[in-house]
C-alpha cells in the first residue's frame, strides 16, 4: 500500500460519498487509475465496505452503555447467542482476560438497559458504564508510511 492507497482511504474514511472525481484530484490520478485503486482495495479486503455513521441520540437513542459480560462456567456459548440476539447491542468484542465479552449499547432508557441486562443475567455476570463522551470514535489506524497528506 502505497501513499496513494493511504490517500484515498483517508479521504473514504472521510466521507465514503466522495465521488470518483473528487477522490482523482485529490489524489492526482485520473478517475479510471483512481476508480481502479479503489476496486483493488476492495478485492484485497482492506476496504470491507462503504457505510454511514448514524447519531444514536438524533434517531431517540440518547444513552450509550458499555457492558462487560464474564459468563458463568460453561456458558460462552449460550452467552454469545443470547448477545447476538439483542438488538441494542450495537457492537462486541470477544476479549481474553476474565471478562469475555466487552459490548456496546444503544439504548431509549435505563429500562430498556435493565431488560437487556436481564436478558444475560441467567447466564452471566455484567458490569456496565454509561458512556459520558466518546474523545476517539471511528478512526483509522495508523497505516504506515509517511501520514498521507492534505
Amino acid at each position: 500500500m502505497d501513499h496513494i492507497d493511504r490517500n484515498l482511504l483517508v479521504a473514504l474514511h472521510q466521507n465514503a460519498k466522495t465521488t470518483v472525481k473528487a477522490l482523482s484530484a485529490r489524489v492526482g490520478l485520473s478517475q479510471p487509475s483512481c476508480a481502479e485503486r479503489i476496486k483493488r482495495l476492495v478485492e484485497r479486503g482492506v476496504i470491507e465496505k462503504f457505510s454511514i455513521q448514524l447519531s444514536p441520540k438524533a434517531i431517540g437513542f440518547p444513552i450509550s452503555a458499555i457492558v462487560r459480560v464474564r459468563p458463568f462456567p460453561g456458558e460462552v456459548a449460550r452467552v454469545e447467542q443470547v448477545i447476538r440476539g439483542i438488538a441494542e447491542i450495537v457492537q462486541c468484542d470477544k476479549v481474553t482476560g476474565e471478562d469475555a465479552f466487552f459490548c456496546r449499547l444503544h439504548l431509549r432508557s435505563v429500562e430498556e438497559l435493565d431488560e437487556c441486562l436481564g436478558r444475560i443475567a441467567p447466564y452471566a455476570t455484567t458490569s456496565t458504564s454509561i458512556v459520558r463522551s466518546m474523545p476517539v470514535a471511528n478512526r483509522l489506524p495508523p497505516l504506515g508510511g509517511p501520514p498521507p497528506g492534505p
